[in-house]
């Protein structure tokens, strides 16, 4: 069962979203509370294409330009207690070894998956 680990830099995004976005930080840290509670939840993480239509809300996909390069970056889109979809993207990386998630970084969804944006 997968174990999901919250590195630096993606605490580092979070903090600056709570400056800015209250609502979509509370959404993401209660998210991430129900990977970080529950094994066999965060085993859909590396799931491609796996949609949970419960409370929290969320739709797995693989960061498929890395992934055909041979790294395991996943994307992981999800909606707020209201229905509404967050403006954030969480990005991570799945370590088949230890079967631990790494939360690498939270990104505003216009940062569109381009592989030139400095965060990438």
């Amino acid at each position: 069962m997968a174990l999901v680990l919250f590195e630096e830099a993606a605490q580092n995004d979070l903090d600056e979203i709570w400056q800015i976005d209250v609502d979509a930080a509370a959404a993401i840290v209660v998210l991430m509370e129900e990977f970080q509670d529950s094994p066999e939840v965060a085993d859909t993480l590396i799931k491609h294409g796996y949609h949970d239509y419960r409370d929290p809300a969320y739709s797995v996909s693989r960061f498929l330009e890395l992934w055909h390069q041979g790294l395991n970056l996943y994307r992981l889109k999800f909606w707020d207690e209201d229905g509404s979809i967050v403006s954030y993207r969480i990005i991570y990386a799945h370590n088949p070894k230890t079967d631990c998630i790494h939360v690498l970084g939270i990104i505003h969804r216009n940062f569109n998956y381009d592989t030139s944006h400095p965060v990438v």
